[in-house]
């Protein structure tokens, strides 16, 4: 008689995970927008887009309309579907936002993060550091992403999500006009997971604030000097 102890057990298989076509549409089509692939203004037509990705239109219209949710892409009447443009009065509206409820979220997540969201937060602020600003932005965004997620309250992360994609169409433009930004920025965070560590909610949140003024400085600024004669 065969002892079946004498045999290991296989192992567990993983169970596949499967995305429709709509969910990658959206993930490359967000990438290629907020890496600046894609920039303001720029149309997107459902016919190439169904093209490149080989499938229907069906798909590409649903992910498109995804989008235009999140705040990416606007539905112009005139030019049909383009990416979103922003303006001073949108940016300012959305940071006062941001530095109204990001610090909120970050001192949550200073109670709630795990050992595993540290270490990843931290892995994306090192992959910042020397990639091509694109790879920058969209680490960048993964990165305010986690620390939001990571406070635990999901109607707080749902607002902030819209706001930080929206907010990205400003970062990527101005970190290629201001390339020492991003060491500032890696800088910052890094200061800013050193806070979570030692579970620092009142530092967290001042240096989350302060991260994020500087942004909408630097973007008055920029706006301001292209409106100079």
């Amino acid at each position: 008689m065969i002892d079946p102890r004498a045999y290991p057990k296989p192992a567990p298989r993983r169970p596949r995970v499967f995305r429709t076509a709509q969910e990658v549409i959206v993930e490359r089509l967000r990438n290629r927008i907020l890496s600046g692939d894609l920039q303001p203004g720029d149309r997107i037509l459902q016919a190439e887009i169904a093209a490149q990705m080989d499938t229907s239109t069906t798909p590409v219209r649903e992910a498109l309309w995804e989008l235009a949710g999140a705040g990416l892409l606007d539905v112009d009447p005139h030019r049909g579907v383009i990416v979103h443009i922003p303006t001073q009065a949108e940016l300012v509206d959305i940071y006062e936002l941001r530095l109204l409820l990001e610090p909120l979220a970050v001192a949550a997540a200073v109670d709630n993060i795990t050992e595993d969201e540290l270490r990843r937060a931290e892995q994306l602020t090192q992959d910042m550091d020397g990639a091509d600003l694109g790879q920058v932005v969209l680490a960048n965004g993964e990165f305010h992403a986690l620390l939001a997620a990571a406070s635990r309250r999901p109607r707080l992360i749902e607002i902030l999500t819209k706001l930080n994609n929206i907010a990205m169409i400003y970062v990527v433009s101005n970190l290629y006009q201001r390339p020492g930004r991003v060491q500032m920025a890696i800088d910052e965070h890094r200061e800013l997971l050193t806070a979570c560590r030692q579970h620092d909610k009142e530092r967290a949140a001042s240096l989350i604030a302060t991260h994020l003024q500087g942004s909408l400085t630097i973007w008055q600024e920029t706006f301001a000097q292209h409106q100079e004669p």
